[in-house]
């Protein structure tokens, strides 16, 4: 193994805890494991600033896998007016993003590999337009 490569890989590992923080955060809510610290942005908005700064306390940046393709997937009747207005306003401005329409749907972000796997989907329904756009600048390549 090369020295670079070992630099590297040593670059992303996961922040070394204790047992004792890995079990504050899992008695929070918190898998420090695979909890990334974007996340700790939307948590913000449904939580108090305690549950926040434990977040943030439990996250990690990881290299993230970047998809060359997604799409937003929604049922008219079931979105929200901010959600809407990102599709009308937003959603034109995002390169390979693809917006389907689909009888029954919560709205999801779909992220697809170069092969069109179907690799992650998240629900997006309670999320604002930034926290969308934000999602989608951190997994979406050319974005």
């Amino acid at each position: 193994m090369t020295l670079q490569l070992l630099y590297l890989l040593l670059l992303t590992c996961v922040k070394a805890r204790t047992p004792e923080e890995q079990e504050e955060c899992l008695a929070n809510g918190f898998d420090s494991t695979v909890l990334e610290c974007s996340t700790c942005s939307i948590v913000k908005k449904y939580t108090n600033e305690n549950l926040v700064a434990m977040c943030k306390k439990c996250c990690n940046k990881f290299n993230i896998e970047k998809y060359p393709k997604a799409a937003f997937e929604y049922d008219e009747q079931m979105i929200t007016s901010e959600l809407y207005g990102f599709i009308e306003n937003e959603a034109k401005t995002i390169p390979n993003l693809e917006i389907r329409k689909r009888s029954g749907a919560i709205a999801e972000i779909h992220l697809y590999n170069s092969k069109g796997d179907d690799i992650e989907h998240f629900s997006c329904i309670e999320w604002s337009t930034k926290e969308v756009i934000q999602y989608l600048s951190e997994k979406l390549r050319r974005y």
